[in-house]
């Protein structure tokens, strides 16, 4: 036997254990001699040289194993009651139970091995029972672990003499590979048709790798792919001839791996030759609406259908290309007579160019507007611009909404030039909004199209100005007469008041909204009064034109005179006149006289018309006379109408018959004497 104690060289110690405990097995007839060595030299670093209290213990319970099993190895002959199965699929991250239990209950010694490789029990990750008195080598491998789990596991037990062949089992830590990846050889995801194409799927990091498979739609086309692996990595390249009708159909590159399915796809865009048509030569439409004219093309890739306009003045941002369609937006009257080409070209080669043309109907379109600046100077002139086209010519007309009276108006412009509006002289009449407006007649639709502008707020400052500068007044002596003027003042007028003869009466500038005339208390003792301010453009938010009335009471002819409304503001002052004018008034026996006369005279003319309805009396005697004396010379036109020669002259008498009104009117021709009587 050989010593191993007194050894305090770690690697001697570990070289004389083992010596010593091959030298045992050896003698003892052991069968673990020819597989022990070699296990405990794939695992050195189990053993530790012990320190010097405890040496002698551990080669006790070295000596006490070895002689246990050489006791027992004849009537050693165990078999399994449970195995493990031949192969595991976990996910990495999870627990596994390896089970290995023995007929024999009692005495056995588990070792568990990893490729060949003892591997010791560690608590917490491989748990499992070197000593078993009842059999059981199971092993529980725990948060499995790529790729130091991923291997044979082997359990053996000692001792075994049955010539039972040990059980092993392979386990596979499955990792979820990455998303297949499809890829064209050709840098293209454009195949041409009739023509070999290589596209490639790849799938990276699974364990096991993944079954790929090719599918075109629904079918099946994986026999014409070939696969490659490297380490983790399978490539399955197809190499496939797509036709025509193959445009548009799915390829799909299929992953099947026990963690799940996975899938990678591509929509095939077939290329060949392209060959382009045109529905119609010549398209109508009017403006504002859209419009969509299709090439229609027997080819593909559709990416390679060209549209263009002929005219440089149309850009690209004028219309739109999607698929084989031409896409016109808010059609607008630069597309009138223009025209549109559609080409198309692949790698097989180009196709022919077919032309459109754009008959468009437009309405009136405002081109050019210029406006005055906002705040105009009373006196100034002002002008206002603005330019439509159209498709037929349309028409101007300008429009003005007056600050005052929310009135519409229309102000005429020159003939020659109907787009410019020009005021001179402007007052406060002419202030508010101003546009115009575009107007033209669509056939297509039946109706006619009105296109306003933007409306513009003309806003008028300086002096103030009447409305009228000088109004006259009639009043009549003895009653009271009202004095009116109206002004428009903007900024505000800061002083008003009324002048007739030497006398002053000032206004009160707050704004009323009435009539009410108060006395002013300095004047209370005269008969003349004056109201307040009263705006006169209700609808302005800020009011600029103003009413003031004056009441002259008991009106007499010494009242007679002009009245002067003064108005002040910042920038000036202005006058307004109003000349009062007085009459007498009619007395009632005047009023009763006039009445009279009116009476009578319609009574005259009353009986007029009924004596000239009644029937002629017999003529005068000088009448018979001349009737006598011109007898001679008449001649009977009809049985109605006599016809009588007066100095050679002839003269019709129209009969007496009350349906003509007057017996004694008569048509008299070359102008017949009037004779006594008549």
């Amino acid at each position: 036997m050989h010593s191993i104690s007194n050894i305090d060289d770690p690697v001697d110690y570990r070289k004389n254990l083992i010596k010593f405990i091959v030298d045992k097995m050896y003698s003892t007839k052991c069968i673990l001699y020819k597989i022990w060595p070699k296990i405990v030299m794939s695992n050195l670093k189990w053993i530790r040289p012990p320190s010097s209290s405890s040496i002698y213990s551990s080669l006790l319970m070295l000596l006490f194993f070895l002689l246990s099993l050489s006791s027992n190895i004849v009537e050693s002959t165990p078999m399994f009651r449970k195995v493990p199965s031949p192969i595991y699929y976990k996910q990495q991250g999870s627990d596994l139970e390896l089970n290995c239990i023995t007929e024999r209950i009692d005495n056995v010694s588990c070792f568990w091995l990893r490729s060949g490789k003892v591997v010791p029990p560690q608590s917490g990750k491989y748990d499992y029972s070197p000593f078993s008195s009842s059999g059981d080598c199971s092993m529980t491998i725990s948060r499995l672990q790529y790729p130091d789990d991923n291997s044979q596991w082997k359990c053996q037990v000692y001792p075994d003499k049955s010539g039972q062949e040990l059980p092993t089992t392979d386990v596979i830590v499955m990792v979820r590979p990455h998303q297949p990846n499809i890829t064209f050889d050709n840098f293209t995801d454009s195949p041409i048709a009739d023509q070999v194409t290589s596209i490639s799927c790849q799938s990276t990091n699974g364990n096991p790798l993944p079954r790929l498979e090719w599918y075109l739609d629904d079918m099946n086309i994986t026999q014409y792919a070939k696969e490659i692996v490297k380490d983790r990595t399978i490539k399955s390249t197809l190499r496939y001839v797509f036709t025509k009708k193959d445009k548009g159909s799915q390829l799909q590159c299929l992953s099947f791996h026990p963690t799940g399915q996975q899938v990678s796809s591509k929509v095939m865009n077939v290329q060949y030759k392209p060959y382009v048509t045109v529905k119609e030569k010549t398209y109508t439409a009017y403006e504002g609406k859209d419009l969509e004219i299709e090439c229609h093309v027997e080819a593909n890739p559709e990416a390679n259908i060209y549209w263009k306009p002929r005219s440089e003045k149309i850009n690209e941002t004028k219309y739109k290309v999607m698929s084989n369609k031409l896409l016109l937006r808010n059609i607008d009257y630069t597309f009138d007579g223009e025209e549109f080409q559609c080409s198309a070209q692949n790698a097989i080669g180009p196709s022919k160019t077919e032309s459109v043309k754009l008959n468009v109907l437009y309405p009136p379109r405002l081109v050019n507007i210029d406006f005055p600046r906002k705040n105009i100077t009373v006196g100034d002139d002002m002008q206002f611009e603005c330019t439509f086209v159209g498709n037929p010519p349309p028409k101007i007309r300008w429009c003005f909404t007056d600050a005052i009276r929310n009135n519409l108006y229309y102000p005429k412009a020159s003939d020659d030039n109907p787009g410019v509006l020009i005021i001179k002289n402007v007052t406060y009449l002419n202030e508010g909004s101003y546009y115009c407006q575009g107007i033209n007649y669509n056939w297509i639709l039946n109706k006619e199209n009105m296109v306003p502008s933007s409306q513009f707020a003309v806003n008028i400052v300086g002096r103030p100005l009447f409305i009228k500068d000088k109004r006259t007044v009639i009043g009549y002596r003895g009653l009271d007469t009202k004095i009116e003027q109206s002004f428009c003042s903007d900024p505000s007028p800061n002083q008003v008041y009324w002048i007739y003869g030497s006398n002053r009466i000032p206004v009160d500038l707050e704004v009323g909204k009435e009539d009410s005339i108060r006395p002013h208390n300095q004047l209370d003792h005269f008969h003349i009064r004056t109201g307040r301010l009263i705006k006169i453009d209700s609808l302005s938010p800020n009011p600029t034109c103003f009413r003031v009335a004056l009441m002259v009471a008991n009106t007499g002819t010494e009242d007679i005179r002009d009245y002067s409304l003064v108005v002040h503001n910042k920038y000036g002052k202005s006058v307004g006149i109003v000349t009062l004018q007085v009459n007498s008034p009619l007395s009632i026996a005047a009023v009763i006289a006039f009445s009279l006369i009116l009476l009578v005279i319609i009574l005259a003319i009353t009986i007029g018309i009924i004596l000239l309805r009644r029937k002629p009396s017999q003529s005068s005697s000088g009448s018979s006379t001349i009737s006598s004396t011109s007898s001679t010379n008449k001649q009977r036109i009809d049985d109605h109408h006599p016809v009588e020669v007066v100095d050679n002259k002839y003269e019709v008498q129209v009969p007496n018959n009350d349906s003509y009104g007057d017996g004694n009117n008569s048509l008299k021709k070359h102008g017949s004497k009037k004779t006594n009587g008549h």
